[in-house]
């Protein structure tokens, strides 16, 4: 393999940026093309590229992706014609909707925003909110009044590195292989280009296409205290909560595998552990993490009852990178139970009523890679070995044949907990394209 040239490709790719924990972004429209493109040219030197930190602001990192509407506007329907059809189309059609589940409370109508208003996504990290709100001003000021600034959206990386729920995050990691021959780092799994980059997936020769990938924005409200509240009333016990809990999601809320047909404990953690590939080898029958768990059907591994190398093969192609950070302030601590409260972040005074995380996934092909993950594995009723069951975390409304249950398996019998709720909404998202230096300077140019 060749080693690409990641000086023509945004670091985003390369890092989510985990030691600026500070982010906003902001969304951009076009109000004027020509004057447009002049900003844009200005602001180019100040984007992020290649696998190190720019000299110009060592305390910031800022990024930027473009909707199809926005290339049109900038460039032309032509801009867009080389490009996939989701990416063209944009999320919120009404074949996209019904796949993604994005129906019911998650139906584009009820979204706060969607690709299809917005232009750009102007993404700028900080170590601290003073920097990020500097560096916004600096850069908005840079682009000109070409730019309008439609809305904007504070999110970071929590020091606990918990999501909202109160699951640690980011635990399996993926990293796209540059071709030097590296082995990658404790707990990252390497991913060729062609799964991240278009022109390598497809080969492309448009310019928009080099070394660039398309971004999946989805803006995901979390309800914590009614999620943890239908778990405590399952149970008879705290522990015994926080144990089915961890069987929807598939690891313990420390990150540890869950195990076990019976209620227990959770384990302490143990990093080395933690830093292991995930496999379900030892766990055929789901006694472990259930077929139906959050992390095994989002990502099956070894484990689609098929020969182990075959699943491998078959799961390879539908890997994407994932960035995503929190947004709004976290939960008061009465709506997890005890034994979660010491690894919360503390609390806003008073706290808001929204929160969740801001989703972003990084892939080469938005039909067979993301939306692929949503509709045949996290919507799927009669995905592995099941029959009437979704997510019962993430699967979206409106799927056909979809039951609010979840199955434990264990001998003679499953556990099935029935009446699952939804506890996550779409509140805003769609679908983006990072371009690669090259391709910002052909969108910069008359």
């Amino acid at each position: 393999m060749t080693m690409l040239d990641t000086e023509d490709i945004q670091s985003l790719v390369f890092s989510a940026h985990g030691g600026l924990p500070q982010a906003r972004i902001c969304r951009l429209i076009v109000q004027d093309r020509g004057p447009a493109r002049d900003g844009l040219r200005n602001v180019i030197p100040e984007i992020a590229f290649g696998l190190h930190r720019s000299a110009r602001c060592p305390d910031s990192r800022v990024q930027i992706l473009f909707s199809a509407e926005g290339l049109r506007t900038l460039a032309g329907e032509s801009a867009v014609s080389r490009l996939g059809r989701p990416f063209r189309q944009g999320i919120a059609t009404g074949q996209r909707s019904r796949a993604l589940g994005d129906l019911g409370p998650n139906h584009p109508g009820n979204w706060r925003w969607r690709d299809a208003g917005i232009h750009a996504l102007l993404i700028v990290y900080a170590r601290d909110e003073s920097t990020v709100d500097g560096e916004v001003q600096r850069l908005l000021k840079l682009m000109g009044g070409a730019w309008r600034l439609e809305g904007w959206e504070s999110v970071r990386l929590p020091e606990n590195s918990r999501e909202p729920f109160g699951f640690r995050d980011g635990i399996s990691k993926v990293r796209m292989d540059i071709g030097d021959g590296r082995p990658p780092p404790a707990g990252y799994a390497l991913v060729p280009p062609e799964e991240i980059l278009i022109n390598h997936k497809h080969g492309s020769p448009d310019v928009l296409a080099q070394n660039s990938a398309y971004v999946v924005v989805r803006q995901i409200e979390q309800d914590v205290a009614a999620f943890w509240r239908f778990w405590q009333e399952q149970a008879v016990s705290e522990a015994e909560a926080v144990w089915l809990a961890a069987k929807a999601v598939g690891r313990w809320p420390n990150g540890m595998p869950v195990s076990g047909a019976e209620p227990m404990a959770e384990p302490p953690e143990d990093e080395t552990i933690l830093q292991q590939n995930l496999s379900f080898l030892n766990d055929p029958r789901g006694e472990g993490c259930p077929f139906g768990a959050h992390i095994r059907r989002a990502n099956p591994r070894d484990g689609l009852r098929l020969d182990p190398a075959l699943s491998l093969s078959l799961v390879s192609g539908r890997r994407i990178i994932r960035r995503g950070r929190v947004y709004g302030s976290p939960a008061p601590a009465e709506a997890y139970p005890p034994t979660l409260r010491p690894h919360l972040e503390a609390p806003a005074s008073p706290p808001g009523d929204n929160r969740g995380l801001y989703f972003l996934a990084l892939c080469a092909d938005i039909a067979g890679q993301f939306e692929f993950i949503q509709q045949t594995w996290l919507n799927n009723p009669k995905h592995a070995d099941l029959f009437d069951e979704v997510d019962p975390i993430a699967a979206g409304d409106g799927i056909q044949g979809a039951n609010p249950h979840f199955s434990i398996p264990r001998d003679p019998l499953r556990r099935r907990i029935t009446g699952i709720e939804k506890w996550i909404t779409i509140r805003a998202g769609g679908y983006f394209l990072l371009p690669g230096k090259m391709a910002l300077a052909r969108l910069a140019s008359p």
